[in-house]
């Protein structure tokens, strides 16, 4: 099992894994967080494809724009990262999630780095109370870019990428981004690298198999899901709520896992995603991001990039292939093998939802 902080909550049909955790009470906050990861799964993947994504980074970008904006997109974005919960109960949450998360959190068992950076193109003008935003919540101050320039841009973006998260993204995922009417760029990123509390040990391979006539032969870890190939069904059916109860309903058991040593990094274009949220037709010049600037606004695309890793000793960024388990010495062992498409979160504290994927198609075994 994960460590206390940052846990793998992996589903298929069932939940899988179970955690030996307390948590105190669920705020609506939390409830809200965890249905807009649910649901960002839900319209993002396809069928059995595989698919990796960070609800903690999008939220906090669309909290960034959720400031600039008034009337009824306000109204939507408060909804979507707060639900029920009032203004002042979303500032002081993602002010909370901010300073306990931007920059590195190390100890020794996970590093946690989050971080965001805002830029305006030169010549733009821009409220004075968006330097105040960027320093109070995410520790930024505002940067500019030249248009000319988008190389150099990329190179900057990188290094800055480099330093925070140790990786980069590829030039053409910037240029290619930043249009002639492009005026402003906000990024944001995440980085995660955690260690099993019990570590696997040791190595095979084996079949997973992404349908009822499609396998594929990987290096697997230990486990055991009761119907197969429903996934599909339970992406529909779930919800954040359940997510939480899945993990805070979580017994203490001994439990024989299998599964696949696996890696995905995915650049993915959020608009239309976000179109069924009721967001991106809403980022239009006639509503304006007012709070930003006086000048005419808009948002045309978010692009999200994301990697993750799971191996024998560790989550996050480095892995080779290969299969691991570890056995329990109890005949009443519970046996749980991941040896086709699944679901899976990596949540913090129960508030914050890191990653969230399907490990399917296209899954690097």
């Amino acid at each position: 099992m994960m460590i206390n902080q940052a846990i793998i909550a992996m589903l298929f049909l069932i939940t899988c894994i179970q955690f030996v955790l307390i948590f105190g009470e669920s705020t609506q906050m939390d409830y809200a967080q965890f249905n807009f990861a649910v649901r960002l799964i839900r319209e993002t993947v396809r069928s059995d494809q595989s698919v990796i994504l960070s609800p903690a980074s999008i939220s906090t970008a669309l909290f960034m724009i959720y400031h600039a904006t008034d009337g009824e997109m306000k109204q939507r974005l408060q909804k979507i990262l707060g639900g029920n919960a009032r203004k002042m109960e979303i500032q002081r949450y993602f002010s909370k999630i901010l300073a306990d998360n931007v920059g590195t959190r190390n100890n020794n068992n996970y590093i946690l780095n989050i971080a965001n950076r805002f830029y305006v193109r030169q010549g733009f003008s821009m409220k004075p109370s968006l330097s105040y935003i960027l320093q109070f919540y995410y520790g930024e101050k505002l940067h500019h870019f030249n248009y000319e320039q988008r190389n150099h841009l990329a190179q900057e973006i990188n290094n800055w990428l480099s330093d925070k998260i140790n990786r980069k993204i590829t030039e053409l995922m910037i240029t290619t981004n930043i249009k002639p009417e492009t005026k402003i760029l906000i990024l944001n990123a995440i980085c995660f690298k955690g260690t099993w509390k019990e570590q696997f040990s040791r190595e095979a391979k084996s079949i997973f198999h992404i349908s009822h006539n499609k396998k594929k032969k990987v290096n697997l870890v230990i486990i055991l899901p009761k119907i197969r190939f429903n996934l599909l069904s339970v992406r529909e059916k779930m919800t954040g709520r359940d997510l939480i109860m899945y993990i805070k309903n979580a017994i203490p058991t001994e439990v024989k896992i299998k599964l696949p040593k696996f890696g995905l990094r995915q650049e993915l274009n959020l608009e239309d995603t976000l179109k069924k949220f009721g967001i991106m037709d809403s980022f239009s010049e006639n509503d304006n991001l007012k709070r930003l600037s006086d000048n005419p606004i808009s948002v045309s695309s978010i692009i999200h990039d994301a990697f993750f890793e799971v191996n024998e000793g560790e989550t996050g960024i480095a892995a080779e292939i290969g299969i691991n388990s570890f056995d329990f010495p109890s005949k009443n062992v519970v046996i749980f093998n991941a040896d086709q498409p699944f679901l899976y979160f990596v949540v913090k504290n129960l508030q914050i939802v890191l990653f969230a994927g399907q490990c399917g198609y296209f899954c690097s075994f």
